[in-house]
């Protein structure tokens, strides 16, 4: 499934607005990941706050291809949700992409939109697809 262009130009929005608002979401993204899941924070050993801005980094950009081109994102979604295995559950890899969206509708506040939330909705869903599916 693709994203439809007006979802996928709201995705975006949603990032830029964001990225207005606040110069570093990682924190904030993962404050709430770990509210939601507490027990994920020892994976985060060395270096935590580096590995967890890489990480939200390298997502973001998986993110603007997968709405965008699609040259790498799906197939990188789908081996990445593979290579956690040994620490989370597929569940748990696709709930760092709603709690993504779930910082930045908090970051933006009034400026979030219905399309924003139907867009990163369909993503996400879209995205477990090719992580449920493993290796593509």
């Amino acid at each position: 499934m693709t994203i439809s262009p007006r979802h996928a130009s709201a995705i975006m929005q949603a990032l830029e607005v964001a990225a207005e608002r606040c110069n570093d979401l990682s924190p904030l993204v993962y404050e709430n990941l770990f509210q939601r899941r507490p027990e994920l924070q020892k994976l985060f050993r060395e270096n935590p706050r580096i590995v967890q801005g890489e990480m939200l980094a390298l997502t973001i950009e998986g993110i603007l291809d997968f709405v965008g081109p699609r040259q790498f994102s799906h197939f990188w979604f789908a081996n990445e949700g593979v290579r956690h295995e040994a620490n989370i559950d597929k569940a748990t890899f696709v709930l760092f992409f709603e709690v993504i969206a779930e910082t930045l509708r908090d970051t933006i506040g009034a400026a979030w939109t219905t399309d924003m939330s139907t867009g990163w909705r369909e993503m996400i869903a879209d995205i477990a697809r090719y992580v449920e599916e493993g290796n593509m």
